[in-house]
């Protein structure tokens, strides 16, 4: 579909090979302890889980509720929009550091955050850099 506004455009992010590496391992690194920090019932952005597991669990709530098995319950589908836009790099941080990543790792995380700048290209020719104060890149393993 084509876009009725503005905000209906995602950017094309371009990484360095650098950028690229240093992603790559430490997305390597969280794989190995995702599964054990994020719980169950998260089923996207950690391997081997699906989001469907969700819709199954779902389907069986609202299944025992009809059957009057269930206490009287509220279901609720809630849908960020454009979420990865609204992530507060000071949220990442504190969060990490709750969880007990190493301090080198999570310095590592908010360098490759806090280092991001954008261009937009204005009648054919790019604009100055552009460094944004929240968000995470879409598309990036290690967003």
């Amino acid at each position: 579909p084509l876009p009725a506004s503005v905000g209906d455009f995602r950017h094309i992010a371009y990484c360095s090979t650098i950028y690229k590496y240093i992603s790559m391992l430490l997305c390597d690194r969280l794989s190995k302890v995702l599964p054990d920090i994020i719980p169950q019932n998260q089923g996207a952005f950690v391997s081997r889980r699906s989001i469907l597991h969700n819709v199954l669990i779902c389907q069986g709530l609202i299944k025992m509720y009809n059957q009057g098995k269930a206490p009287p319950s509220c279901l609720m589908k809630l849908d960020l929009r454009k979420a990865y836009d609204t992530i507060e790099w000071a949220f990442v941080e504190e969060i990490m550091t709750e969880l007990g990543f190493p301090s080198n790792f999570t310095q590592l995380k908010m360098i490759c955050l806090s280092t991001t700048r954008y261009s937009i290209l204005l009648n054919g020719s790019p604009t100055d850099l552009l460094q944004p104060k929240r968000g995470l890149r879409q598309g990036d393993p290690l967003s």
